[in-house]
């Protein structure tokens, strides 16, 4: 796909975009999911019942999308439910077995999980517990990461990383930290960089190195939450896979990988290690000790132990378990001065962003 035939989907997506939210929100007990087609031009809808499909053929012929429409069984609300439960571990068959490693296949219509080769054997007197919206495969292999040139965090070609340096403008006016990568919630396909409100505003554009991102498209600074969402609009940045954090003093080797978020704020807790990747981790990325999710400081969580720096504004919190990362939330601030004794350093917790925002971080599911 050309650059230029990349910025005319992205731009002929308002309409499509405006119908699936529709869907989504209004006909959740029938809507099974969609996908776009780029190389015929054309939305495909899934409902659950005939009277659905044909209601929503004729919505978007009225809104003159080229549209095919197919009858499902399951909504897309339910195999949400299913995927939930299925990446906490807390599904009644699979329960552990599945644990971060399902996903939504929108075409099949069904959840797909990856246990491991001993869970999948586990399973086997279990098969015809099984819901039919869920697939069990086996996991795929571990695909190579080719980096490119990332030298620094002002200096990274793609794929974009969690901690690098932005721009708000122009290249020269450097401003805060990327915090994570993320889609919209009710359109996949769309992509976003989020960093911290207080950076900029609605309209403004953003970028790295000397390639932009896009523009803001969603703010909120108030309460907990203190975070934007720049849409991803240029083809450089689209092109390349999500969901990656910064590797201090790593040129030349793959980025570290998102592996999981929170998806509620049940699932931290004070005493928990948590590291800050951001423009002035250049010593490595910094870790304190989680002691309040819901601070009396906008009711943000709060880290001891780490004094954040001028321009870490944005960056990604996240907590590293083994060879593990799962993100926690987006830098706002901190005690005055720069890594100083006793500092404390405060940020947004994802679930809130997401509710603000409507957007969730990328992971890797390896």
């Amino acid at each position: 796909m050309s650059d230029e035939d990349a910025r005319q989907r992205i731009n002929a997506e308002d309409a499509r975009a405006a119908l699936i939210s529709d869907l989504a929100t209004a006909d959740a007990t029938t809507f099974g999911g969609s996908w776009y087609d780029g190389a015929t031009g054309t939305q495909h809808l899934q409902a659950t019942t005939a009277e659905a499909a044909d209601r929503y053929a004729g919505l978007a012929a009225d809104k003159g999308i080229k549209t095919k429409v197919h009858q499902v069984e399951f909504t897309q609300r339910d195999l949400t439910a299913d995927m939930n439960r299925l990446l906490a571990g807390t599904h009644p068959v699979l329960g552990n077995a599945a644990r971060g490693h399902a996903g939504i296949d929108v075409q099949a219509n069904r959840v797909v999980v990856q246990p491991t080769d001993a869970d999948l054997a586990g399973l086997q007197g279990r098969r015809a517990s099984i819901p039919d919206s869920i697939a069990v495969q086996p996991r795929e292999k571990d695909l190579d990461v080719v980096a490119d040139a990332c030298p620094s965090r002002a200096h990274c070609d793609r794929p974009l990383r969690s901690g690098l340096e932005q721009w708000k403008g122009e290249q020269d006016n450097r401003t805060c930290s990327l915090g994570f990568t993320a889609r919209d919630t009710v359109n996949p396909g769309r992509k976003y960089v989020i960093t911290a409100g207080h950076c900029g505003g609605i309209g403004d554009t953003f970028g790295h190195y000397t390639h932009e991102f896009g523009k803001v498209e969603e703010h909120q600074n108030s309460g907990d939450v203190d975070a934007l969402a720049i849409r991803i609009s240029n083809p450089y940045w689209l092109n390349a896979s999500f969901g990656w954090i910064y590797r201090p003093n790593g040129d030349g080797e793959p980025p570290f990988a998102v592996n999981a978020r929170i998806d509620s704020e049940s699932a931290m807790q004070a005493g928990q290690t948590v590291c800050l990747t951001a423009r002035n981790s250049s010593a490595g990325n910094r870790c304190g000790v989680l002691d309040a999710v819901n601070s009396s400081h906008r009711g943000m969580a709060r880290v001891s132990g780490l004094d954040a720096c001028r321009g870490d504004s944005g960056g990604g919190w996240y907590r590293k378990s083994d060879d593990r990362r799962t993100a926690y939330g987006i830098h706002s601030d901190s005690s005055d001065g720069c890594h100083t004794a006793d500092g404390v350093s405060y940020f947004s917790t994802l679930p809130a962003v997401r509710d603000a925002l409507g957007k969730e971080v990328e992971i890797r599911i390896s």
